[in-house]
């Protein structure tokens, strides 16, 4: 039964095409695209490194979007659908139902970051350089898919509507991806206080310091992990917070 219900979710998770477009096409194209622009224009001593750079740092768009436009999405339009209770008469407790949404969304992240490394391999060469590197990486972006998901779940939760859940969590996605300095606009040419409010989200660190994960070179994690268990916090909070209001509603 647990298997099968594993099938469905990706099945559906796939099935929402923002999956495949923003999750897998998007990243793929950015990550192909924007070092063949850029490259040209360093040093040939730095290219190597500065498409390194590019290419692990438009990844981050996959846990983005899996974990927070394409659960929120899906979760809401569940909700809206009664989805949840209608699985509960069938025998199965929210709980489980939960819990095989969040193994199908991890399965698809995985899936789609084998896609996108294999293409960034083929395209630019990219390959672990360092074995404790790559898992420190994976395992911040894997950090941050749960981050997302929790936080997906509560926003979900709180508006029980597809359409302002969705309209929120696109907002949400598209400022974490301009304050972290991965559409265009880097950190250095925010002002000051634009600046201050990047520090705190943890997607700026990473970004900034990805090659540097994965080469295991990085000196200093201080920043990265503050800011990571900053956002950590706030999806636990949140995530409180929408399971009080459910359940006071219910009661």
């Amino acid at each position: 039964m647990q298997a099968n219900l594993i099938k469905y979710e990706v099945r559906n998770i796939f099935g929402n095409f923002f999956i495949p477009l923003f999750g897998i096409a998007m990243p793929i194209f950015m990550g192909i695209l924007i070092p063949k622009g850029i490259v040209g224009q360093v040093p040939e001593a730095f290219q190597d490194e500065v498409t390194l750079s590019i290419v692990l740092g438009m990844s981050i768009m996959i846990p983005m979007c899996v974990g927070l436009i394409g659960y929120a999405a899906s979760y809401a339009q569940e909700l809206e659908k009664k989805i949840p209770l209608r699985f509960k008469l069938f025998g199965i407790s929210n709980r489980k139902f939960i819990a095989t949404k969040l193994i199908g969304q991890m399965i698809v992240v995985t899936i789609t970051l084998v896609i996108y490394f294999i293409t960034m391999h083929f395209v630019h060469g990219i390959r672990p350089a360092n074995l404790m590197g790559t898992l420190i990486y994976f395992f911040f972006i894997y950090f941050f898919t749960i981050c997302f998901l929790m936080i997906s779940h509560a926003v979900a939760d709180m508006i029980g509507k597809f359409g302002p859940t969705y309209a929120v969590i696109m907002i949400l996605y598209f400022f974490l991806l301009f304050i972290s300095g991965n559409m265009g606009l880097r950190y250095e040419n925010f002002p000051k206080i634009l600046q201050r409010l990047a520090d705190v989200i943890p997607l700026t660190h990473f970004g900034g310091s990805s090659s540097n994960i994965w080469q295991n070179s990085l000196s200093n994690y201080g920043e990265l992990i503050q800011s990571s268990l900053t956002l950590f916090i706030i999806a636990c909070l949140l995530l409180l917070w929408s399971t009080f209001r459910k359940n006071k509603t219910y009661n």
